[in-house]
């Protein structure tokens, strides 16, 4: 959340101290695209984003590989695949509960590899991307189904905030925040 924040105070301040100079910055050029995902991977549901953009050529291709990291995440939580967390997380990464609990990369590829619950399956809902250089602002809704610790069915409603960066030229995730989580047990 905190580089979330500061890469959008950093844009404010910058718009700011335009106007307080007498330069009125130009009209926005941004624009939102929607695009849809052609690749599919089992129990994974992100069908289509929002990129946010004012170059869409260029961003598309780096969404392109922002949305495969994003698409590998819960492939990862499903398969408790240690490697695979490894591949797309950054070498700082941070992950932030809605409780408040912070975990650093390590501790947090442990947690997720030993949990005894289980992710089923994953649907994404208003998903949107926005491209800041060698930094992403993604943030979007989950409804994830799966187990919990006793083995008995659950549906988590997930809110998130993530950033993602480009490390030793690969998109990895460098951050992410849940900011909110409702959780039904199925019977």
């Amino acid at each position: 959340m905190i580089l979330v924040t500061i890469a959008l105070v950093s844009i404010m301040f910058a718009t700011g101290a335009e106007r307080a100079h007498g330069i009125e910055p130009k009209p926005s050029k941004y624009q939102q695209l929607k695009v849809p995902l052609e690749q599919r991977v089992p129990g994974v549901d992100l069908r289509s984003y929002t990129l946010i953009t004012n170059n869409p050529e260029a961003d598309r291709r780096r969404a392109a590989a922002i949305m495969q990291v994003q698409l590998s995440w819960p492939r990862a939580m499903q398969t408790k695949d240690a490697a695979l967390f490894d591949r797309i997380l950054s070498r700082n990464f941070t992950f932030r509960e809605a409780d408040d609990r912070l975990y650093e990369r390590d501790a947090y590829i442990r947690n997720r590899v030993e949990r005894p619950e289980t992710v089923a399956s994953a649907r994404y809902e208003n998903v949107v991307l926005q491209i800041f250089g060698e930094i992403a602002v993604l943030s979007c809704r989950n409804v994830v189904a799966g187990t919990d610790a006793d083995g008995k069915p659950e549906t988590w409603h997930l809110s998130w905030a993530g950033v993602f960066t480009l490390e030793d030229a690969q998109w990895k995730i460098r951050a992410s925040h849940l900011v909110s989580e409702r959780v039904e047990k199925n019977m």
